[in-house]
């Protein structure tokens, strides 16, 4: 239906609204009541359709500026995607920088290991004159704990020079061997063993005479007891550690329980 048709369908409609209140005479003096009213009535409806009119025209408004926002965000993030793809090309370069700075502070690693390494192995045999002078010493029973850490540490020291050195013969296009140093550490260390041998001869004079130590110093007994366990403890750490790595600390086990209860 087009808008000429619908102008004659609401005049036909109007013309019959109208002779159907003046149909009776006594309706003329209504006239203007009804004239009135429907004025009202048109009053009310063109509010109404300008009211649906101006919401739609907000919403179409508020649609618009929506929209130019969202061009606005699109045509960012285009930018933006293309800031990435530039970006993204240059990663290839930044991951080769990447590698050499790695292998750089591998190296530094290694070097800085290898140097506490050395002071540590030139600090050891002075190290062990200084157990060696606490355990001769009269009061070393009472200062069992202490000297057991002591030497536990410096055989630490040399554990973990002898695995380290180790694991780099292992590496592939590694041209050291592991013997090559082995001579030269160990000849830092060569005392330790005399040294635990020192130390479990004055364990062994406590358990002998553990009844006095139980009544009398029970607390050099306890210690002994502690000492003994730990290192028995530590046997069983290096024992994986070996059975990992293929590399046999010959200072292990001590088996200083086994002695014990012989």
């Amino acid at each position: 239906m087009n808008w000429k048709d619908l102008e004659i369908n609401c005049k036909r409609y109007a013309y019959n609204q109208v002779c159907e209140l003046i149909k009776y005479s006594e309706d003329l003096e209504k006239l203007d009541h009804f004239i009135q009213k429907h004025a009202k009535l048109k009053d009310t409806a063109d509010q109404m359709l300008k009211t649906a009119i101006q919401s739609q025209s907000d919403g179409v408004r508020s649609g618009l500026r929506e929209l130019n926002v969202s061009l606005a965000n699109v045509d960012s993030n285009h930018k933006n995607f293309i800031k990435l793809n530039r970006m993204y090309g240059k990663i290839d370069s930044v991951s080769a920088d990447l590698q050499l700075l790695k292998i750089e502070n591998d190296r530094h690693t290694n070097f800085k290991n290898c140097k506490n390494n050395l002071e540590e192995m030139i600090d050891a045999p002075k190290s062990i004159r200084e157990v060696t002078i606490m355990i001769s010493e009269e009061n070393a029973p009472s200062n069992l704990l202490e000297i057991s850490k002591k030497v536990f540490r410096i055989e630490r020291m040399r554990h973990d020079i002898l695995l380290e050195m180790h694991a780099k013969s292992q590496q592939e296009g590694c041209e050291y061997s592991s013997s090559q140093g082995y001579i030269v550490i160990e000849s830092y260390f060569k005392e330790l063993s005399k040294l635990y041998d020192t130390l479990w001869g004055l364990l062994a004079m406590i358990f002998e005479e553990y009844q006095n130590y139980i009544v009398n110093d029970p607390c050099k007994f306890v210690s002994a007891l502690r000492i003994v366990e730990k290192e028995s403890i530590y046997d069983g750490q290096i024992k994986k550690i070996v059975d990992s790595t293929g590399f046999t600390l010959s200072s292990r086990p001590l088996s200083w329980k086994n002695k014990l209860f012989r």
